[in-house]
């Protein structure tokens, strides 16, 4: 079984782009703490459809959430035609955990089921 649940703050705006399908994707770096104070463990990740359309609008720099998805490893050639690995986080479902410090206050007032919006956010104040 492959399931991985990240909790961590988003090292970048969203970026989204959409693919051949029609489909969205959202591309971001999630950065977790690890074992000790001192060590994070950053992620890559994407997200698709309704949810990357969801976190592209809800979501910036700084921001916490819990990520729920499966680690994809692809192979890439490097241009010295080394096979190289690299892996991802597919994201399948978020839980919005709270805005950066700039990022103002407004936050969504559900959770995400499968990457739709339950209700539309409200105003709200964050204790941190």
């Amino acid at each position: 079984m492959n399931k991985i649940t990240v909790y961590g703050r988003l090292t970048k705006d969203i970026e989204t782009r959409q693919l051949q399908s029609g489909k969205t994707m959202a591309s971001v770096g999630i950065a977790s703490n690890g074992k000790t104070k001192e060590e994070t463990n950053f992620f890559d990740a994407k997200a698709f459809s309704g949810l990357a359309d969801v976190m592209a609008k809800y979501l910036h720099k700084g921001d916490s959430l819990v990520a729920y998805g499966t680690m994809h490893q692809y192979t890439y050639n490097k241009q010295d035609g080394t096979t190289m690995k690299g892996w991802e986080l597919l994201i399948d479902d978020i839980d919005f955990c709270g805005k950066s410090a700039s990022g103002g206050n407004a936050t969504p007032n559900a959770t995400q089921q499968n990457g739709s919006m339950v209700e539309e956010p409200q105003e709200v104040q964050l204790p941190f």
